[in-house]
Formats: C-alpha cells, sequence, structure tokens
C-alpha cells in the first residue's frame, strides 16, 4: 500500500516511516528537499503555499505535525502549525482517496481547557469532520531522542526510563509513551482497528 506522512521528520514521525517503509511505498512532505533515502519519497511542501502541493492519490494519510509555543515563537504561531496546518493535511486527505487520517493529537486535548495547549488540541480535533476514517492518537509525554532539544522531555526521559514499565502498569495510558511505541500504534490502529499499546485515542 502507499501512505503519505506529513511530520515524517519529528520525534513519532521518524519511527512511523521506519516501521510504515519495511512493508510499503512510504512518500513524506518535508520542508527542506535534501533529505535522502531509499526507503521512502520526499516531496517538498510549504505549509503556507499548500495549493501548490500537488494532490496524489493515497491509501491512507498520517499526521505527525506539531511543535511547542517556545519553538513557535508565539501563541499565533503555534495555532498555525497545531490546527490550521493539520486542518489542511486532513483536508488533502480526504482529496487523495484514502481510507482513512491518523493524526496525533495529546493527551487532556479539550476545547473548553484553560490551558492553551490542550485548548488548541481539542478545537483541532473537534474540526475534523468528514467521511474518511479519522483517527485520533493521544499520547502522554514522549519519550525519545530529539534532533532538538527540550528541556522537560530530556529530563522526564532520564528520570522515567528505569520505571518505564512499572508506570505504564499503574498510570496506563497516563504513562509517559516512547515515540516508537506511539507509532506503533498509529500502525496498528489504521490498519488492524486495534492497538495492544495503553495509549489513549478516539475514532470518528
Amino acid at each position: 500500500m502507499k501512505f503519505l506522512v506529513f511530520g515524517g521528520t519529528g520525534l513519532v514521525g521518524q519511527s512511523l516511516v521506519e516501521k510504515l517503509s519495511t512493508q510499503h511505498e512510504v512518500h513524506i512532505a518535508v520542508r527542506t528537499p535534501n533529505i535522502k533515502s531509499k526507503n521512502f519519497v520526499t516531496r517538498e511542501i510549504d505549509y503556507r503555499r499548500f495549493e501548490e502541493f500537488s494532490l496524489q492519490e493515497y491509501d491512507g494519510v498520517y499526521c505527525c505535525l506539531g511543535c511547542t509555543i517556545k519553538k513557535a515563537g508565539s501563541k499565533e504561531a503555534f495555532r498555525e502549525v497545531d490546527y490550521h496546518y493539520i486542518l489542511k493535511c486532513f483536508d488533502y486527505a480526504k482529496k487523495s482517496g484514502g481510507k482513512f487520517f491518523c493524526v496525533i493529537s495529546a493527551l487532556g486535548a479539550d476545547h473548553n481547557s484553560r490551558f492553551f495547549y490542550n485548548r488548541v488540541k481539542g478545537e483541532m480535533e473537534n474540526s475534523l469532520e468528514g467521511e474518511i476514517r479519522i483517527i485520533i492518537v493521544r499520547p502522554s509525554l514522549l519519550l525519545g531522542k530529539r534532533d532538538e532539544f527540550r528541556a522537560l522531555e530530556k529530563v522526564s526521559t532520564l528520570l522515567v526510563e528505569p520505571f518505564h514499565k512499572t508506570l505504564k502498569k499503574i498510570l496506563k495510558e497516563k504513562a509517559p509513551i516512547w515515540a516508537s511505541e506511539v507509532a506503533e500504534s498509529m500502525i496498528e490502529l489504521s490498519l488492524e482497528g486495534k492497538t495492544k499499546s495503553p495509549i489513549e485515542y478516539i475514532e470518528k
């Protein structure tokens, strides 16, 4: 099968592409065209000019886009990525003829939340409506090695790693989770309809 991944160079996205490409044709939308690999096809994209991203047919679309307010530079810039860009990806998925759109949100996403981050995630989830199957994955704090430095996640990884299995049993979907496990869950949910992971998710 043939899949498209938005955000394929991030923490979860890299793992998702690596796992998918062992059995399927994978295309990733990237801002920088210098990423090359024999395992996947890169397609350059400018999210500000999304209409120039040519339409192709895919069996399904995955979206791992996401940032932080600090990285984005402002709340408005954060919303642009985590709300508007994701909705553009969703619209593309519907037009591509895909069977599903699988997207990463966040544990605690709620359009009524007093926390800006969770509120934007909740608004994004509520805006995903259409004939296509929608899978929304809500991971807790992500664990894994990032190219960029995020102090909280770095410290959490160091503290949590020795006790991760125990925390999963106690906290279940609220426990910090490895990015590779999130990627595996996205594949299982989209292709098999279920997952072995305790991760929280919803379907529409």
